[in-house]
């Protein structure tokens, strides 16, 4: 009765997109095993690439930490208290569509540009990683030395942005 088709939806936004900066945090750790390999360590790239993940990687887990401690565990114990303080169930379904209204504003799943701008850097970030794989593979990796100076190009200019437009989600 509290959980609507609606309120289920918005569940599964936050749920998906939760997991997908999961997966590319995993990613990334992944790929700093990678780098650190002997056979890898040979090559003039692995500095830049070093610095390049661990700034995709302090800025997932920045976005995690926001995630889980300042929106999550907040909202959720906030909505602890309003519900244990409930007269009557009117207003534990005011609680809770109080809980989700705030939880997709602070997660900023709202707002397309930054929603949109948080799913761009996650594909950068994917796709540094299956770089990092190519360029271990390839015994000429020129074609991949280019994509990873477009990629990092691409990246500092998404994250200034989202530094912009969200400064206390990153």
């Amino acid at each position: 009765l509290i959980l609507t088709q609606d309120s289920l939806e918005f569940y599964g936004l936050v749920f998906r997109f939760l997991l997908a900066v999961k997966r590319v945090g995993d990613a990334l750790k992944e790929s700093w095993a990678t780098l650190n390999q002997t056979k890898f360590k040979q090559r003039g790239d692995v500095h830049r690439l070093n610095l390049l993940r661990q700034r995709m990687h302090l800025m997932i887990k920045n976005l995690q930490f926001y995630l889980h401690v300042d929106v999550i565990n907040t909202l959720t114990k906030d909505l602890i208290e309003k519900i244990s303080c409930a007269p009557n169930y009117e207003n534990v379904v005011m609680a809770h569509e109080e809980f989700l209204e705030k939880l997709i504003t602070k997660s900023c799943l709202h707002n397309k540009v930054v929603k949109n701008s948080l799913n761009t850097v996650l594909r950068r970030c994917h796709r540094f990683c299956g770089l990092i794989n190519r360029l271990t593979s390839q015994s000429d990796p020129k074609t991949a030395k280019a994509d990873l100076t477009e990629l990092e190009k691409a990246f500092n200019r998404d994250a200034n942005f989202l530094k912009y437009i969200a400064p206390n989600l990153i």
